[in-house]
């Protein structure tokens, strides 16, 4: 962590001075800053759903955008409640150590395999040219919208061989197929996602 950084600190008010902008802390503090960036995220305020029984619930019980840092769940039983983005990261490191791990899921995602490798130290001064590969990438993502575009077929063939690959039961594949056309929800990026639901400590629930 930069000594320039201040982190746990959350800002109420930025003002535009005319030369600098003028920032608040929750504690009163101010500072004068040349460049204010928000990077707040649209999901900054996590939304927690009112669950029959939660209040009788004895166990840890948390928003995965407030998970504890203290955190130990080594052996225990642990619900997800979701199979999104966040559950995608989450799930697979959770079955490593957890005794159990129930994903509960309402809609299954396309999963893209993730393109995860070492850059080769000879490869590194190249890497500045991969940005017009990675620009054409995502036009093809929003040209995969039109469901009988080339590309969407393209794309749907891409998450459907993924799934195919890392599980080869026609049940639990089934239970994790789309039934939407691709790009009506974000596209995921994982390798050890799907590999996580076969493992035998790890429950995969859809039904209500």
């Amino acid at each position: 962590v930069s000594a320039r950084m201040r982190l746990g600190t959350r800002i109420v008010a930025a003002q535009w001075s005319g030369s600098a902008w003028r920032v608040e802390d929750e504690r009163g503090a101010t500072d004068e800053v040349d460049i204010l960036v928000s990077g707040v995220g649209q999901l900054s305020n996590p939304s927690i759903p009112a669950i029959p029984g939660q209040d009788s619930f004895t166990g840890s019980a948390f928003h995965s955008a407030m998970w504890p840092a203290d955190l130990d769940l080594t052996g225990q039983r642990v619900a997800v409640i979701g199979a999104a983005a966040t559950a995608v990261q989450a799930v697979p490191r959770l079955a490593q150590t957890a005794a159990h791990v129930t994903l509960l899921q309402r809609t299954p995602n396309d999963v893209w395999p993730q393109p995860d490798v070492a850059y080769p130290r000879w490869y590194r001064p190249w890497v500045r040219f991969e940005r017009p590969l990675f620009q054409w990438l995502g036009e093809q993502f929003s040209r995969a919208l039109d469901e009988g575009s080339i590309a969407a077929r393209i794309s749907r063939a891409v998450t459907r061989f993924h799934l195919r690959r890392q599980v080869k039961d026609p049940v639990l594949r089934a239970q994790l197929t789309p039934q939407y056309p691709i790009g009506c929800r974000r596209i995921l990026f994982s390798n050890d996602f799907y590999p996580a639901l076969t493992r035998a400590n790890v429950d995969l629930v859809t039904d209500g």
